[in-house]
């Protein structure tokens, strides 16, 4: 079972009620949009897999048998591609196992603890390096494509004075053919009232040169096709962002999860010339699912 840090009260099941509430009016109007489903970034399956509330978790205090199993779906509304203004509504398998405290396998990939204390934690990571395909009426589709991959990578992760958690992650992509590495940083709390936890988190994201010339450059060669100027970012913050994720208890094993996030392209990734003329530097991404735990 589950235990928070953080102390619940009325006014806070108030406020959690209703920022859930708030949180899904949001969701049913991002699904709004006319999508096509092409698969889901890598943004969207962090939303659905790195919940947050794993690393408030005191350290062995969440201590679930050997083996722990979820399955689930959900769906939700995303940007194209980073920096487009177009959205698609796209469904999402969710599953996991999970060995105590010590091994996650999703699809993310294999996350292994390596070190821990009572305050924090270290974990070392295999798993997906997104990609980028567009829809074919954009012409941000003239562009190389960029096949998903794999990365390695490490994340460090604890409590500040019980009420807060940090994550430190940095990656390093070793198949997906730019090499490109990134660095990112959140904090956020949780506001509990027992059937309900609301999670607000802030994060912000640091890219390579060789990520941001994959991901928002555009080649002298695909100036003719594309109409866009050539442009060579160099390495910087990709962005700030916003979250909100929801958890309301069914029951002991049903589980229905939100999740809303605004997003804001910095420096380089919000020149590029896709996103001046034809996109946006402000993402947004929501999304609803249920999880079944057994």
């Amino acid at each position: 079972m589950r235990k928070s840090s953080v102390v619940s009260g009325p006014q806070q099941r108030f406020i959690t009620h209703f920022l859930f509430l708030l949180l899904g009016l949001f969701v049913i109007l991002g699904m709004t949009a006319p999508a096509k489903a092409q698969g889901w970034s890598m943004d969207v399956l962090e939303s659905a897999y790195d919940d947050f509330a794993s690393y408030l978790e005191q350290m062995g205090e969440f201590s679930p048998d050997d083996w722990q199993y979820k399955i689930g779906a959900a769906v939700g509304t995303v940007p194209d591609y980073s920096g487009s203004n177009q959205y698609e509504t796209k469904g999402l398998p969710i599953f996991q196992i999970r060995y105590k405290d010590d091994i996650w396998i999703d699809p993310l990939g294999v996350r292994v603890k390596v070190w821990s204390s009572d305050c924090c934690r270290l974990l070392a990571q295999a798993g997906i390096a997104t990609g980028r395909s567009p829809d074919k009426d954009s012409r941000a589709f003239l562009l190389p494509d960029i096949s998903t991959g794999a990365d390695i990578g490490f994340t460090f992760e604890g409590q500040i004075a019980r009420f807060f958690a940090f994550r430190l992650r940095a990656r390093q992509e070793v198949a997906s053919g730019h090499g490109g590495s990134g660095l990112s940083a959140s904090f956020g709390t949780i506001i509990d009232s027992g059937m309900v936890r609301v999670i607000p988190e802030f994060s912000a994201e640091w890219k390579s040169n060789k990520y941001m010339d994959a991901y928002y450059g555009v080649p002298a060669s695909a100036t003719a096709s594309t109409g866009y100027a050539a442009y060579d970012p160099g390495s910087g913050f990709q962005d700030v962002a916003f979250r909100l994720t929801s958890f309301y208890d069914l029951d002991e094993q049903w589980q229905l999860i939100m999740r809303g996030e605004a997003k804001l392209l910095l420096d380089e990734a919000k020149n590029a010339p896709f996103v001046v003329q034809d996109g946006d530097s402000l993402q947004g991404l929501f999304g609803i699912g249920m999880l079944y735990t057994f």
